[in-house]
């Protein structure tokens, strides 16, 4: 029996000659002042099965469904647990185009050679539409400058 153990979305994957695995950046939101919105330099996703069977293949399908329920990616595929008990897939997506705002659900499905695919995980990424910023409004990191500069609160100091 084959079981996912878990699915993450992140900027990036780097997989070390020991086999450690990082993700760097791990994504559940997208900010963005205009759609759509090309992400040329895509993202990975990284799931994680196990099985009792050491020589299983685990056939995969991994889509992206909009709120509307329209397809961003839809991507087929199989990976061999090559006698040991833990399989990781990673799956770099190049050139993915967000159209909508709105919660977008990675699905992953898993099965063997002769079952259907059932679906195991379900991982949601908002995209949400931020305002543009204006060069004439002071930026979150530089305030207005006070008319009177303020004194530095020192320790005792009460309201």
């Amino acid at each position: 029996m084959i079981r996912h153990i878990w699915t993450v979305a992140c900027e990036r994957t780097i997989i070390a000659d020991d086999g450690i695995v990082s993700l760097i950046a791990v994504i559940d939101r997208i900010e963005t002042p205009v759609l759509p919105l090309a992400l040329l330099t895509g993202f990975s996703v990284v799931s994680w099965f196990f099985s009792d069977d050491l020589d299983s293949t685990v056939h995969y399908r991994l889509r992206c469904e909009t709120p509307n329920a329209e397809s961003v990616f839809d991507i087929t595929g199989q990976a061999e647990f090559g006698g040991f008990p833990k399989s990781r897939l990673v799956v770099d997506l190049r050139q993915v185009v967000l159209k909508t705002p709105g919660v977008h659900w990675i699905v992953v499905e898993i099965g063997q050679e002769d079952g259907a695919l059932e679906e195991v995980a379900r991982i949601p990424i908002e995209v949400v539409l931020s305002p543009a910023e204006s060069p004439s409004q002071p930026s979150p990191s530089q305030p207005e400058s006070p008319s009177q500069p303020e004194s530095p609160s020192q320790p005792g100091d009460s309201d």
